[in-house]
């Protein structure tokens, strides 16, 4: 059974959709200055380039807050496994589970993209129906479509 469920786009305008569901992984990409504070384990790092990044006005609490946010969803996204991930592309749902696996950290342009390998990506369910945005229940539908674009997004277990 999985521990943690999450709704999840990959990479701006999910960019790194195709991949994910061809090499069996979920993923999100660092700006590399971003990663490079991230995967040192330096917060402090990461949140003077959020400081530095936030435009003339933008209140502390708020750019502490994406700092945060987005530094844990890396550190959730590496150390996951057996996790449940959730991906809609069109009218398909898919779902994978992060697997005791090594993350992968693959260089993209001017990004790092932070991979967890998945089991294969599926848009049917555990009995083989397949599973269709348009077959789901409504309330579902509101867990599973975000209010804004995220990379991650938990969902209540």
């Amino acid at each position: 059974m999985p521990g943690e469920i999450y709704v999840v786009m990959t990479g701006n305008d999910n960019e790194l959709w195709p991949e994910c569901l061809e090499r069996n992984f979920v993923a999100m990409g660092f700006d590399t200055p971003y990663f490079d504070a991230w995967h040192g384990g330096d917060y402090d790092a990461y949140l003077a380039l959020e400081y530095a990044a936030a435009t003339t006005g933008t209140p502390d609490a708020d750019i502490k807050a994406r700092a945060t946010l987005w530094f844990n969803r890396a550190t959730r996204l590496r150390e996951s496994v057996g996790d449940l991930w959730l991906h809609r592309d069109g009218a398909a749902l898919y779902w994978a589970e992060t697997v005791d696996a090594p993350p992968v950290f693959d260089p993209l342009s001017d990004k790092v993209i932070i991979a967890k390998p998945t089991t294969n990506w599926s848009k049917r369910n555990r009995k083989t129906v397949a599973l269709g945005w348009d077959s789901i229940h409504p309330k579902a539908k509101d867990y599973l479509a975000p209010s804004r674009p995220c990379f991650m997004s938990p969902t209540a277990t």
